[in-house]
């Protein structure tokens, strides 16, 4: 068929052809480049929580080029995250309506099999991805960890591994380039706050009771043997973010005199 002809030989420039210059005006948010990919994470895990979830979020910046095709491959390191399904935006759909693929060999399976995804589009009519200051949301990603801990880390950047995986974007005016690419996504499992709930336990009672326990916790880390807090954060009552007299007074106030309920964890 004459059209998918077309769209074939599109991917065979993407694929083949040599990087040239294409004419763009520039935008600051472009980093000084013609063109700029960014994959960034929307929806973050929490080893704390329990959320396992990741969401990647893939746009282009592109300032006066209007794109008719790209590709681009991507990998992730981490064994325990799986991708769930992926899929193109209203955008990413409407500008390449002709081929989508979004998976390794056109497959979930085997993009996890493998870690890695892709995205490539060609457009068949209509005005491609549009110009214009700001970033074009083009496709997002969707994962779920099996594991995640404190100390764990994802990170996610741009691979080649077929022909459609070309670092390659094509504008209206055939121009074949590499846009800018913004970096590789790195996802650390950080520690959660040791602050639960409200604050005010600063003896770091399994109960989460507050009683006059942490005030004399309190009293000696301020003026006695200065023995450091177990949790600063349940400590810092007037979120100053350090912890002083001020903080000692707030938790008398709750004891003692107007009884005022102390505010939540940070």
């Amino acid at each position: 068929m004459k059209v998918r002809t077309i769209a074939v030989a599109v991917l065979a420039v993407l694929a083949l052809s040599g990087v040239s210059n294409a004419e763009f005006v520039q935008d600051e948010a472009d980093a000084s480049a013609p063109d700029t990919l960014v994959l960034e994470a929307s929806v973050l895990p929490d080893a704390g929580s329990g959320q396992m979830n990741l969401q990647l979020d893939l746009s282009i910046v592109n300032d006066s080029n209007i794109i008719w095709s790209m590709s681009a491959g991507f990998w992730w390191d981490n064994p325990n995250l799986q991708m769930d399904s992926a899929k193109l935006t209203p955008v990413g759909d409407s500008s390449f309506n002709y081929l989508q693929y979004l998976y390794y060999k056109d497959n979930l399976a085997s993009t996890n099999d493998v870690k890695k995804f892709m995205i490539a589009g060609v457009r068949l009519e209509g005005n491609g991805v549009p110009s214009g200051h700001g970033r074009n949301h083009l496709a997002s990603y969707y994962f779920t960890l099996s594991e995640w801990n404190v100390g764990d880390s994802i990170v996610i950047d741009t691979g080649h591994f077929s022909m459609g995986t070309y670092y390659r974007v094509v504008s209206e005016n055939y121009d074949n380039y590499q846009p800018y690419w913004a970096g590789p996504p790195v996802i650390y499992a950080t520690p959660s706050s040791c602050c639960v709930g409200d604050m005010g336990n600063v003896d770091c009672d399994p109960t989460d009771m507050v009683d006059v326990t942490d005030q004399q916790v309190l009293i000696d880390h301020l003026f006695l043997s200065l023995t450091p807090l177990c949790c600063e954060e349940e400590a810092d009552l007037d979120y100053s973010g350090f912890v002083d007299v001020t903080d000692l007074s707030i938790i008398n106030d709750h004891l003692f005199l107007s009884l005022a309920p102390l505010g939540p964890c940070p």
